[in-house]
């Protein structure tokens, strides 16, 4: 989940589906989710924290695109556009 939902507050659909698409990328260049935690309180804590940590193995390319559409702030996340305008895609 988006930092922003974690929150409960109101949000704009498109950022968070930014947000959830470099969650998705993550899962997909490391075979885990971006955070765990032993219960929900201790999950979330870390995701509105947005410490990420991506592994060495993953590419520049694709590492770039990760953090970028992980942000914690809503507004300093890609848009669609910027996404697409990226040399890795």
């Amino acid at each position: 989940m988006a930092p922003e939902i974690v929150r409960k507050i109101e949000f704009c659909g498109p950022p968070t589906d930014i947000y959830a698409s470099g969650v998705l990328l993550f899962t997909f260049f490391c075979g885990q989710f971006p955070y765990k935690g032993q219960n929900d309180k201790e999950l979330y804590s870390k995701i509105m924290a947005g410490e990420l940590r991506i592994p060495e193995h993953v590419p520049f390319g694709p590492r770039g695109i990760i953090a970028k559409c992980m942000q914690v702030n809503a507004d300093d996340r890609p848009t669609a556009g910027d996404l697409w305008a990226d040399p890795w895609l």
